[in-house]
């Protein structure tokens, strides 16, 4: 079953909100996660300081599990295959031009989300 979780933002503010938000994505995993995370909203500037800090919500709130992280390709097949090959797809909020743009361009979007944890902020 396909898990969607939506957020409002600003979950760089340290508050319990936000920390059950990082713990509802991760709370069906045991042991470990396949986690991608979609920058495509922000400026590309951005996505080195964005990755480190969603990372590290991400892992402080479940320590107990093994977390592998990659960010989205904007290579339409790369990116197909990494969307294959994760359990969470973490889209983060920004424009919408962006997003809509990569999106459109992959044919059955909702098929390849079958299964997986989607969030969006």
């Amino acid at each position: 079953m396909t898990k969607y979780i939506i957020h409002g933002g600003y979950t760089r503010i340290k508050n319990k909100f936000n920390d059950m938000f990082f713990r509802e994505i991760l709370s069906g995993f045991k042991d470990s996660a396949k986690v991608l995370l979609v920058l495509f909203a922000r400026e590309k500037e951005k996505w080195e300081m964005l990755e480190k800090r969603e990372v590290d919500h991400l892992t402080k709130s479940r320590p107990d599990l093994k977390l592998k992280f990659d960010v989205a390709n904007e290579n339409i097949d790369k990116l197909v295959d990494q969307i294959k090959n994760s359990e969470v797809i973490y889209i983060l909020g920004g424009a919408n031009d962006p997003l809509k743009n990569i999106f459109k361009d992959i044919p059955n979007l909702k098929k390849l989300f079958k299964g997986k944890v989607v969030v969006g902020i």
